[in-house]
C-alpha cells in the first residue's frame, strides 16, 4: 500500500510538470485572472484526468488476468513512455508567457471547462495515462485497492502541485525563462524515458517466458 502511495506522488508530479499547453494555461490563469481562478482551472485539469483514468482503466481491466494481454499492455507501455522520453528532451522550448494586464472576466464555469478541455483534448495526457494505466495494472497485480490508491495519490498530487504553481505564479514569473524550461523539460525526458525503458526491459523478460523469444 506504501508503494502505492509513494509512487503514485511521483507519478502525479512528472505529470504536473510537463510543460505543454495545460501547463502554461495554468499559469496564464493565474497571472491574468486571480489565484481563485486557477484553482477552479486546475480542478478542471485534474477532472480531465479522473475521466481518462477510468475510461483507460475500465476499458482494459477485464484483459489485465491474461498473461499475453498483460505483455502487450506493457509493450504498449513502454513504447509510449519512451516516445514521450525522447520527445521532451529533444522538444524545442515555447516561449514564455507575457505579462499583460487583461480586464475582460471569465465566468467560474468556464474557467473550470477551459482546464477540463484544454487537457480532455491533448493526445499526450491520454497516451501518458495509458501507459500509467498499464504499469500499474501489472505492477499491482490487477488489484483494485493498490491501483485505487495508486491513481488517489497521482490526482491529489497533480492538482495540489497546480495549486501551489498558481498561487507562486506571480512571485517566480520573472524566473520562467527558456532556459529554466529547457532544463525541466530534459530532466522530466530522461526520468520518462527510464520508465520506459524499464517497462519494454519487462515485456521482453515476459515475452522470454511466455516462450515468444
Amino acid at each position: 500500500m506504501f508503494k502505492a502511495l509513494v509512487e503514485g506522488i511521483i507519478s502525479g508530479i512528472i505529470l504536473s510538470f510537463m510543460i505543454g499547453p495545460v501547463f502554461f494555461g495554468l499559469l496564464h490563469t493565474s497571472i491574468h485572472k486571480g489565484f481563485r481562478k486557477a484553482v477552479l482551472y486546475a480542478s478542471g485539469v485534474a477532472a480531465g484526468d479522473t475521466f481518462f483514468i477510468l475510461l483507460t482503466y475500465f476499458g482494459i481491466a477485464g484483459f489485465m488476468k491474461d498473461p499475453l494481454f498483460r505483455n502487450y499492455m506493457t509493450c504498449i507501455g513502454g513504447i509510449i513512455m519512451t516516445v514521450f522520453g525522447i520527445y521532451y528532451i529533444i522538444k524545442k522550448t515555447p516561449n514564455t508567457i507575457e505579462i499583460k494586464k487583461q480586464k475582460k472576466k471569465t465566468s467560474d464555469s468556464n474557467v473550470w471547462l477551459k482546464g477540463f478541455m484544454l487537457n480532455a483534448v491533448n493526445p499526450s495526457v491520454f497516451l501518458f495515462w495509458i501507459s500509467m494505466v498499464s504499469l500499474a495494472s501489472i505492477s499491482y497485480h490487477n488489484d483494485r485497492i493498490f491501483i485505487l490508491t495508486f491513481f488517489t495519490a497521482s490526482i491529489i498530487t497533480v492538482f495540489g502541485t497546480d495549486v501551489l504553481k498558481a498561487y507562486i505564479a506571480n512571485k517566480i514569473k520573472k524566473y520562467f525563462t527558456n532556459r529554466i524550461l529547457d532544463k525541466m523539460n530534459k530532466g522530466l525526458g530522461v526520468i520518462i524515458l527510464l520508465a520506459g525503458f524499464k517497462l519494454l526491459y519487462d515485456f521482453l523478460k515476459n515475452s522470454h517466458f511466455l516462450g515468444f523469444l
